[in-house]
């Protein structure tokens, strides 16, 4: 809620310079003007701000990440290091976990997930035993649409795909409702209409020394 929030006039050293950086970590200021002001005229700061809601909700579109990082890098995808990385950031409300875990190598994933989520929806049930293409996006894009519209809905929404056709949810997203959208793709695979419509696009795995050398050897063989 807002509110004012005082400062102690401390201004010799850095003791006030980190409390301001305190501020701006935490809170979303208005007027920083009024501060400026204030400082000059030797008085009390006064900031009028309100708490950062720093609350996200993630959605991994499994299937394309588990094909994708298995066909480019003959790997796994890390979904622990993710799941931290996200769960450093924000306060998570969910990490939801999409795919058709009836085929391939994705039912023995299941147990990996199981330790960073029980969020894991099989998106082919119901369907009386018929695979049906795209399945995954649409009981995706579903999720998406019903957080979207709940009353106190985050106010950051992860997205793990490289898929364009959620392009439009995610300009939706971004235009209407006001909301951060981050979008994570593996290398190479993410489209562009999709990066362009996010607030911000990473690429996964991130290339580090260790990983960059593992691939070459991969290659080589």
């Amino acid at each position: 809620e807002l509110g004012p929030v005082k400062i102690l006039p401390v201004w010799a050293g850095k003791s006030f310079e980190n409390s301001v950086k305190t501020l701006i970590a935490n809170y979303r200021l208005y007027g920083p003007g009024f501060l400026s002001y204030n400082i000059r005229k030797g008085g009390l700061p006064v900031f009028f701000c309100k708490k950062k809601d720093n609350r996200a909700i993630a959605f991994v579109d499994y299937e394309y990440w588990y094909v994708s990082i298995k066909n480019r890098f003959s790997t796994k995808p890390d979904i622990k290091e993710w799941c931290a990385s996200i769960r450093e950031n924000y306060q998570m409300e969910g990490i939801l976990f999409f795919a058709n875990f009836l085929q391939g190598g994705l039912p023995e994933e299941i147990s990996r997930i199981r330790e960073v989520s029980c969020d894991i929806i099989e998106t082919q049930c119901g369907n009386n035993g018929h695979f049906m293409k795209d399945m995954s996006d649409v009981v995706i894009l579903d999720f998406l649409y019903r957080w979207a519209a709940k009353k106190k809905s985050p106010p950051t929404f992860i997205l793990s795909t490289g898929d364009g056709h959620f392009q439009p949810a995610v300009r939706y997203l971004t235009q209407d409702l006001g909301k951060r959208v981050e979008v994570y793709g593996v290398q190479a695979t993410m489209s562009r209409a999709l990066r362009e419509a996010a607030t911000e696009s990473f690429e996964i795995p991130q290339m580090d020394e260790k990983l960059t050398e593992c691939f070459r050897y991969i290659v080589a063989d």
